[in-house]
């Protein structure tokens, strides 16, 4: 790189070596981590069933049949996993600038899009929870099909076309929200039309479009066909997934919204969300559109918003309550493209704006860094009350006699981490529980329901008798460890709470 090079593009190439001195030890953090929650149903639980099963009943074959390969590769050592994690993510930074380069953007601005993707706090589960790192592998094929069309609209590339494609329908065999590609393909060619946007009334501009159907079809065929899928489930039950009402979606996207305004806050549902926050997001969204006025990018920032919005829907319709970060990874690149536009023409000024553009990505990156480090910690505890947990399960007698086994105290969360609610049977089965286990399990903790308490109490009351082999044991969970209360103390006790406070316990 010449000196005058360096020189032109100092203030972008600084903050880019801070955010990868910060960056790098945050994935090297992510080989200290252990297994937890799905993590367990995926490659341990679904391993037994047919390669394009899942226990959450989604309809994800390439991801299902990637954990398989991956499960009979690496067993249950978590390193190569965190491994792939970390490769992919680098990978979606590289996809990430490449797109943005070919939009027109140039290096200072291509660079400060990754510093802010890179170090953004709310990246904590697709890096430290290996089954939310589904959303890395779908950003990548969304990136990926953005820049293969582009190149095909650019230099009529055939290569590109088909890139665009496959990664298409790699990116929905992975997880649903990649349906959301049409529309982006539209808004980047909408985009990058400017003035000449009425284009989008001839038929040539949609011509193309037309070889996406394919692979809709073949998409659309497997969640027809596919017998276990969530929309032939029975509604009820303790599911997260499922269609939700205009009303419920609404709130979701806006939930979802408040959440990248606010990238610094934990994970808020709407009824957490304090005046001070509001009163904060509302001079997020200000500073955003005078940023945008500024720099004289309000076209881009629009395709951004529109980008944010798109891909936001899938989740907001089809998750519920479910308010997990690794939702927000594909809307934030849609805020990385605007503000690569911006933080370009600040970086093309010859004014004090430079060294401003530059003292914010460096300050993002710090903050962000540091959000991730804490995250780190809750997610390493997490870990460690699975191993100890699965430490105590494993010196159990006589495993495989059990057909039921009863949990209560289990946590459920540690912090922003899961712990075991979801894959506590496969983890049970990777220390020699049969798969037939049938599980009755109790997740609330005693200082949040005085009914927790009394339970928690009266089960330790129960006499600790030495059991033999016996089909149905009570466990209490109690700092890591499995403390055994069967017999009939511990059934009458269970029973009674079960009736009186069904929804405090989820059976399998």
């Amino acid at each position: 790189m010449s000196n005058g090079l360096l020189r032109k593009h100092a203030w972008s190439l600084a903050a880019a070596g801070v955010a990868l001195v910060l960056l790098l030890p945050r994935l090297a953090s992510l080989l200290e981590l252990g297994f937890v929650a799905d993590d367990f149903a995926h490659l341990v639980e679904d391993r037994h069933q047919p390669w394009y099963f899942a226990q959450d009943h989604l309809y994800r074959p390439l991801r299902n049949a990637t954990f398989r390969v991956l499960a009979a590769l690496f067993g249950l050592e978590p390193v190569p996993y965190r491994l792939l994690v970390i490769a992919g993510f680098l990978t979606c930074l590289v996809l990430l600038f490449v797109f943005v380069r070919i939009q027109g953007v140039g290096l200072a601005g291509a660079l400060s899009a990754c510093v802010f993707a890179a170090l953004h706090p709310r990246n904590q589960r697709v890096l430290y929870w290996f089954a939310a790192a589904q959303d890395i592998v779908v950003a990548c094929a969304v990136l990926a099909s953005l820049i293969g069309w582009s190149l095909f609209r650019q230099h009529a590339s055939r290569a590109g076309y088909v890139l665009a494609l496959v990664s298409f329908g790699v990116g929905l065999g992975f997880k649903e929200p990649a349906i959301v590609l049409p529309a982006l393909l539209v808004i980047v060619d909408v985009h990058r039309l400017g003035a000449d946007w009425r284009a989008v009334r001839t038929a040539r501009f949609w011509r193309p479009y037309l070889g996406l159907l394919p692979v809709l079809g073949l998409y659309a065929a497997f969640v027809l066909l596919y017998p276990e899928g969530r929309l032939r489930q029975a509604e009820g039950g303790t599911s997260i997934y499922g269609v939700s009402t205009i009303l419920q979606s609404l709130l979701a996207l806006v939930r979802t919204l408040i959440n990248l305004v606010l990238p610094f806050a934990r994970p808020l549902a709407l009824r957490d969300v304090t005046a001070p926050q509001l009163a904060c997001a509302v001079l997020v969204l200000a500073a955003v559109v005078l940023l945008a006025v500024w720099t004289r990018t309000r076209r881009a920032w629009g395709a951004a918003a529109a980008w944010v919005l798109v891909a936001s829907v899938p989740t907001s319709v089809f998750a519920r309550t479910n308010n997990g970060d690794q939702y927000l990874f594909l809307p934030m690149l849609g805020i990385a493209f605007g503000l690569a536009w911006s933080l370009d023409a600040l970086f093309r000024s010859n004014t004090w704006a430079r060294a401003l553009g530059c003292a914010v990505l460096m300050l993002q990156a710090f903050f962000g860094a540091r959000y991730l480090a804490q995250a780190h910690e809750e997610w390493r505890a997490a870990g460690e009350l699975v191993q100890r947990t699965l430490e105590s399960a494993r010196v159990l007698p006589s495993p495989e006699t059990l057909s039921t086994l009863v949990v209560v105290d289990l946590p459920h969360m540690n912090g922003r981490a899961p712990v075991l609610n979801n894959g506590l049977k496969g983890a049970l089965m990777s220390v020699g529980f049969p798969p037939s286990l049938s599980l009755e399990v109790n997740h609330q903790r005693p200082g949040t329901d005085p009914a927790q308490e009394a339970l928690v109490q009266g089960l330790l009351a129960c006499p600790a008798e030495p059991v033999g082999p016996a089909p149905r044991r009570t466990f209490i969970w109690a700092h890591g460890a499995l403390l055994e209360r069967t017999g009939a103390c511990a059934d009458q006790r269970v029973q009674e709470d079960e009736k009186r406070r069904a929804l405090a316990w989820v059976k399998s």
